[in-house]
């Protein structure tokens, strides 16, 4: 069940960050994927974390591919083959991984925000990172 918090409920608020300390803990940078060039199937990409390879833990990361004058995640599916392009963090970097077969397929195959396109075999890539600066209590 939910917690529910009224009005009248006393609530300790001396550790909530303020926005303005949000801010100044989350950044955000645009990583270009093979130097510019299109990324290929079954191929594995991997590029320097802007904050730092030891920081991974404290990044997420989107992988966009450019198609049909959009940038969007294509999303992955398994069936007999790969079809999508994935971003990952982990120590040596930022890690880029595309399917056996397409590094992009329609939404409804792949679960990505590119609608119904056709299996996209070569295609520009970014990856959007995310970090987190945190702290240890």
């Amino acid at each position: 069940m939910p917690t529910v918090i009224r009005g009248s409920d006393n609530i300790d608020t001396s550790n909530v960050a303020t926005q303005t300390e949000l801010n100044a803990k989350v950044q955000t940078a645009i990583v270009t994927v093979n130097g510019g060039a299109n990324i290929s199937v079954n191929s594995r990409y991997v590029e320097v974390n802007p904050f730092g390879n030891a920081n991974y833990e404290k990044c997420s990361v989107r992988a966009e591919v450019y198609i049909n004058g959009r940038w969007s995640e294509a999303g992955f599916v398994y069936s007999t083959n790969g079809f999508g392009t994935s971003g990952h963090s982990n120590l040596e970097g930022i890690v880029v991984q595309t399917g056996g077969s397409a590094v992009a397929t329609s939404g409804t195959s792949g679960g990505g925000g590119l609608g119904e396109v056709a299996n996209t075999t070569s295609a520009p890539c970014r990856v959007i990172v995310t970090y987190v600066e945190t702290t240890n209590a």
